[in-house]
């Protein structure tokens, strides 16, 4: 279990990375974002991975944003 990292599901298709991220960043600093895509087309899985430099900062994440509405859905986030 990666303590730092979190899972964000039932995004968007449309979310990229960079935006993933300025919903995020307030929480702490981000040491890596990905968006996870379909192989074969490119287009969004609908879920992504943060990774925070710290433990608490993805905690805090995971308490702040688990369950808000991002452009009409509502996003899962979890420890990994």
């Amino acid at each position: 279990m990666n303590k730092n990292k979190i899972f964000v599901g039932n995004l968007p298709f449309s979310m990229s990375g960079y935006s993933l991220k300025d919903l995020f960043v307030h929480y702490g600093k981000i040491t890596n974002v990905e968006i996870v895509s379909e192989a074969n087309t490119g287009r969004s899985k609908g879920f992504g991975y943060i990774t925070f430099s710290k433990e608490s900062e993805a905690k805090k994440a995971r308490l702040g944003m688990n369950g808000k509405d991002v452009e009409g859905q509502n996003i899962i986030v979890n420890i990994t």
